[in-house]
Parts: C-alpha cells; sequence; structure tokens
C-alpha cells in the first residue's frame, strides 16, 4: 500500500478568542509597567485593563462558546456537560486568566455556537472566548483574534501499490467510496 497525502492547515482556536482579544494589549500594559519599574526603581503602576479582560475582572464571569457535537473538540457528555480537546484547553486559559486578573474564581457561562454564528458572537461580544475547531483565516483575522497554531490536519489517502494511484488528480472521474 502507498500514502499520498496533501495537507491543509486547518488552525484550531477555540477557541481562545479571550486571551487572544486581550492578550496583546495585557502584553503591552505590563511590558510598559516593566519597563517603567526598571526607570523609577519603583513598584510597577497597576495594569489598566480595557477589553474584554476589563468585562470579565468587572463582571466576574467569562462566557465561552462551545459547539455541541465537534467531536473530539467540544460536545455534550451523557449528563450534557461540555467536555473535549478545546474545552481541556479553554479550562486552562481560564486559569491563566484568573491569575492574571488575580481572581479566586471567575464564573463561566457556557453558550452554545454554530460554525455559522461563533464569529460574529465573538466578534460581538456575545461570547468572550470561542471554543471549537475553527480554521484561522485572513478573512476571519480580519473580525477576531486567533490564538498560536494548536491543531493542524491533514488528508491522506491510502491506495494499493499497484492501482496507478499517485495523486489526488488520478481520481477524476472516477468513483471513490
Amino acid at each position: 500500500m502507498k500514502v499520498i497525502g496533501i495537507s491543509w492547515r486547518l488552525l484550531f482556536t477555540a477557541t481562545l478568542a479571550t486571551a487572544l482579544l486581550s492578550s496583546p494589549t495585557l502584553a503591552k500594559a505590563k511590558s510598559k509597567a516593566k519597563a517603567e519599574s526598571k526607570a523609577s526603581k519603583a513598584a510597577p503602576a497597576p495594569v489598566e485593563l480595557t477589553g474584554t479582560l476589563k468585562k470579565i475582572k468587572d463582571s466576574g464571569v467569562i462566557t465561552v462558546g462551545h459547539r455541541e457535537e465537534s467531536i473530539p473538540f467540544s460536545y455534550y457528555d451523557d449528563k450534557r456537560q461540555v467536555i473535549g480537546y478545546s474545552q481541556d484547553l479553554v479550562e486552562i486559559v481560564i486559569e491563566a486568566i484568573k491569575a492574571d486578573l488575580q481572581m479566586a474564581e471567575i464564573n463561566v457561562k457556557m453558550v452554545p455556537v454554530t460554525s455559522a454564528n461563533r464569529i460574529e458572537l465573538v466578534e460581538e461580544g456575545t461570547v468572550d472566548i470561542e471554543c471549537g475547531s475553527t480554521t484561522n483565516n485572513r478573512e476571519r483575522q480580519k473580525k477576531v483574534s486567533f490564538s498560536n497554531t494548536i491543531f493542524i490536519i491533514s488528508t491522506r489517502l491510502l491506495t494499493k501499490a499497484d492501482s496507478g494511484v499517485t495523486d489526488f488528480s488520478d481520481l477524476s472521474g472516477k468513483n471513490v467510496v
């Protein structure tokens, strides 16, 4: 058997819109505070929060958009609890946000999203972070921010060595099951 492959980078984000929308602001503020602290040898000035992190700090709530049936990323278990790879990652992000904001607790509100509405809901602030497998592309980057790549998928084709199929184009006009 022979494996023929073509890779598409489907960038998985989940999801991590809160960290993405807010982290650059937080990082700049922390960097500025650190520089000012070194320059003056005084205690660093408190970081002024803006955007999503300010909203979370002020309300004590983070709203997570999640997919209901996107196995293995985000889906319901038999008790209707959201589970999956994306959910595991978003829980780590929430812990990091709690630490950065110096909050003992953050209430988590789970909101179901679909592939059709997830970008819009993050963009308008209905959800603070999206927990799912969302492809990072230029069009979407104009609307929302993405985390570093955490998932790459590729497509492979397995054929018999003597099949005569050496590339996907060899399948043109053939019935593929």
